[in-house]
């Protein structure tokens, strides 16, 4: 009793996912003199390539979650899938991001694979040879982009795959409101988005910045471009933004394959942007958007710029994106505002350097130097006060050999745009047996920053 269930349930999982006939297929790839499908046990399928010379090559083929007639593998660095459409076999490779890199059909007669290679344009390797032939100063035609969905999160997810889909507030994934979907907005509106992808965002190494600071810390942020497609536009004219970080990316996120964020802030009420974005978002929406009616694109982008040998200009392979129009006929002087009010309140929280110490000689002693600093790089401001960051420190070359005493310091000083400090070093040089002179020199510079000067 035991064993006739045990092959009952056996077979009720064959019969669940063996949806394509195992026997000898023809292919439309001229090389492979036929394919060989063999459903095993287990629900997956082994597929063997036979080329002319009889030779054989087998792959495994892992039935989906998605798609009980569609099967996966991998052989070597490529990724196939093997889907029955009625009894003709789709056959395609993807990349890592799902991307079709090509297609070829199979099918158990010569008249069934004439008639599928029909139907999905798939020509002959002689026809493709005489056709090289007679066109061989043509560039190829590409393939169609197409991708191969992982579980998508619903039935609108599928429908706008490599798409961004733009609402009016913060969409949920799965449970889009259709009430929210936008196709046009008005300047002041907060514009949200959903950008659907096939597969994982961490696939699309493209879409997500990466940098590391000095401590190894990682950050990655999602950029976008946003372009004005208004006729009778100059190249130069097109772009509002190349590429600005919009939301800070988590590890969970680089899971997901989708992403929500925010387009553009409202401007009343709090934004949820990625807060090194919108102060420069919100500065070019008022500085490049004419008060009229526009279509705007917006892309994911990393804003690497790529050449375009047919046409002798550089610009954005953008793949993921999505347009709306744009009523900007009330005026965008409030997004110049909007973005100096955040860099105003982000400029108010930052503090000066704490003091090491206090020396009156030693921060005497530093100003000099920067008076001649000053002097030698024509500066144009109001030196105010130093302030010693650092305690004595030896300084030693590559060798180990003693280079002097090296301390740092900050200048604050006032100019026609407002208040800023900056770091420098300077060394007492080592005279021999241990000791240093007694006058300082400045010896490096680091880096700046602006304040408020009511702080200094």
């Amino acid at each position: 009793m035991k064993r006739t269930a045990f092959f009952l349930l056996l077979l009720l999982n064959f019969t669940i996912y063996a949806q394509i006939a195992d026997g000898s297929y023809l292919i439309s790839d001229g090389q492979i003199k036929k394919m060989i499908i063999l459903n095993r046990k287990d629900g997956s399928i082994k597929l063997s390539k036979v080329d002319h010379a009889n030779q054989q090559e087998h792959f495994i083929f892992k039935p989906t979650a998605s798609n009980a007639n569609a099967f996966e593998g991998k052989f070597k660095r490529d990724n196939y899938r093997l889907e029955d459409l009625n009894g003709v076999i789709r056959f395609c490779s993807f990349d890592n991001s799902r991307l079709i890199t090509s297609i070829q059909v199979m099918a158990r007669d010569k008249k069934s694979l004439k008639s599928a290679m029909k139907q999905w344009g798939i020509k002959s390797a002689a026809k493709l040879e005489f056709e090289a032939i007679l066109n061989d100063k043509k560039e190829p035609i590409p393939l169609k982009r197409e991708y191969l969905i992982k579980n998508p999160t619903s039935k609108f997810h599928e429908e706008h795959v490599t798409e961004i889909v733009f609402f009016s507030e913060k969409p949920e994934i799965g449970k889009e409101d259709p009430s929210k979907i936008r196709t046009s907005f008005k300047a002041g509106e907060a514009v949200w988005a959903i950008a659907y992808l096939p597969t994982e965002l961490a696939a699309f190494e493209k879409l997500h910045n990466f940098s590391m600071d000095n401590f190894g810390k990682v950050t990655r942020e999602l950029c976008i471009g946003m372009d004005k497609m208004d006729k009778n536009l100059l190249e130069e004219e097109i772009a509002i933004i190349n590429s600005s970080g919009v939301k800070r990316l988590t590890e969970a996120d680089l899971k997901l394959n989708y992403v929500i964020f925010q387009v553009i802030p409202a401007l009343q009420g709090k934004h949820e942007m990625y807060k090194y974005g919108v102060e420069f978002i919100t500065e070019r929406l008022g500085e490049r958007v004419e008060s009229y009616e526009h279509t705007f694109e917006i892309a994911l982008t990393d804003a690497n710029m790529v050449s375009n040998h047919s046409k002798s200009e550089m610009k954005h392979v953008e793949f993921i994106k999505g347009e709306f129009q744009y009523d900007a006929t009330g005026g965008m002087e409030g997004y110049t505002n909007f973005s100096k009010g955040i860099a105003l309140a982000d400029l108010e929280k930052k503090q000066l350097p704490s003091a090491a110490f206090r020396d009156a000689d030693i921060e005497h002693q530093m100003m000099q130097q920067i008076e001649f600093y000053k002097h030698n790089k024509g500066w144009e401001v109001d030196l105010k006060r130093i302030i010693i960051t650092s305690d004595w420190q030896i300084l030693r070359d590559d060798y180990g050999t003693i280079k002097g005493n090296y301390i740092q310091g900050v200048v604050v000083y006032s100019h026609s745009e407002g208040c800023t400090y900056m770091n420098f070093g300077f060394l007492k040089d080592h005279i021999g047996g241990g000791s240093f002179s007694e006058s300082l020199h400045q010896y490096d510079i680091g880096r700046r920053g602006d304040i408020t000067c009511d702080k200094i």
